[in-house]
């Protein structure tokens, strides 16, 4: 059985509800949107597009008002939430746990300026970036889920293997891809914004790039910054959106990789 067909099963026979740290329907459609954009043929485009709005609209899911919820307060109780992974007892205290390593053990993973830079003007910097880290000159503590205080608790131990705002982006992805409407295109991307404070009114700086994304391609790279600065931390699912792009684009963003 291919990899397809085993979602196809999950999607017709996983419950429709349930806890999110097991894979229901909607879990399974969301996975399914993932491969279809990895494969990447025409008629995927189109398929993922109608999974997508069909978890959208039905699934029961909603985006969070404000995303920073998710991390510093509800965790797997948050209704974005499609798919995570729930701590051990007492994970939040052990000190080789897994949010530890943003903010004691080593100088590794810190958020750098390159990260910093991207933020600009986006509210999610101020909860993204704690202070200065010293061992490592022009880099920060990387807080999304420690919070400034770094403090690991069984709250910054929660993973997130799917959330609904990836579906909004997903959906997007493929409309620009199928030669679909930018305007609804912009309207998905929009709205995974707005969880972060970013509308037509306030901190509108990359509302506005989105706006102005009047091609394809442009919009692609518009969508693309949204992944990764909803997702960086999580998953690493923007780095296959990155991977999507044609090699000339791929290396233009990350120039330390010379081929795919």
């Amino acid at each position: 059985m291919s990899l397809l067909s085993d979602l196809d099963y999950a999607v017709e026979n996983a419950a429709t509800s349930g806890s999110n740290v097991y894979v229901t329907k909607w879990a399974a459609m969301a996975l399914k949107m993932r491969v279809l954009l990895a494969r990447g043929q025409q008629d995927d485009y189109a398929q993922c597009v109608a999974i997508g709005n069909d978890v959208i609209s039905n699934s029961g899911y909603v985006l969070e008002p404000n995303t920073r919820d998710i991390f510093y307060a509800k965790g797997l109780s948050s209704k974005e939430v499609i798919l995570g992974v729930i701590p051990q007892a007492n994970q939040g205290a052990y000190y080789y746990n897994t949010s530890g390593i943003y903010v004691r053990r080593n100088s590794f993973y810190v958020a750098t300026t390159v990260l910093k830079d991207m933020l600009a003007n986006d509210p999610r910097q101020q909860w993204y970036l704690g202070n200065a880290n010293g061992d490592k000159a022009g880099t920060f503590y990387f807080i999304k889920y420690v919070q400034s205080t770094l403090t690991t608790t069984q709250l910054s131990e929660v993973a997130y293997a799917i959330r609904l705002s990836e579906v909004y982006l997903m959906t997007a992805e493929a409309g620009i891809r199928s030669g679909g409407s930018l305007a609804t295109a912009k309207g998905l991307i929009h709205a995974v914004q707005a969880g972060a404070g970013i509308t037509a009114t306030a901190n509108t700086d990359n509302y506005l790039a989105v706006e102005q994304a009047n091609t394809a391609d442009d919009l692609l790279l518009q969508n693309y910054y949204e992944y990764v600065k909803s997702f960086v931390g999580e998953d690493d699912q923007y780095y296959f959106a990155l991977l999507r792009f044609p090699l000339a684009t791929v290396t233009t963003l990350r120039p330390t990789i010379k081929k795919i």
